[in-house]
């Protein structure tokens, strides 16, 4: 099955932080799992938007080494695919 997460659960979904809850046990059941996450560079670019932003950093302290770490767990779990219309970041 091909399964599209939320930016919102994705950021609550990140393994390198507690607490751990029902998000981060979905992402990890994909993961382990012959389903396959479906992910885009608009869903990339959102979840490390988010996870910079104060409030977040306040919650998840997270440094770019670990927001860069997560994201790459995120692309090598999941299969980029290319929104119709859209067009990649600069």
């Amino acid at each position: 099955m091909r399964i599209v997460l939320d930016s919102n659960i994705l950021i609550r979904a990140n393994p390198l932080v507690p607490p751990f809850g029902l998000a981060r046990d979905l992402l990890l059941t994909i993961a382990a799992s012959p389903h396959v996450l479906i992910l885009s560079t608009a869903i990339l670019t959102e979840v490390q938007r988010v996870l910079d932003y104060p409030n977040v950093q306040a919650r998840w302290p997270l440094g770019k080494d670990d927001i860069d770490q997560y994201l790459a767990f995120l692309e090598a779990d999941g299969i980029m695919v290319e929104l119709p219309g859209a067009s990649r970041p600069s």
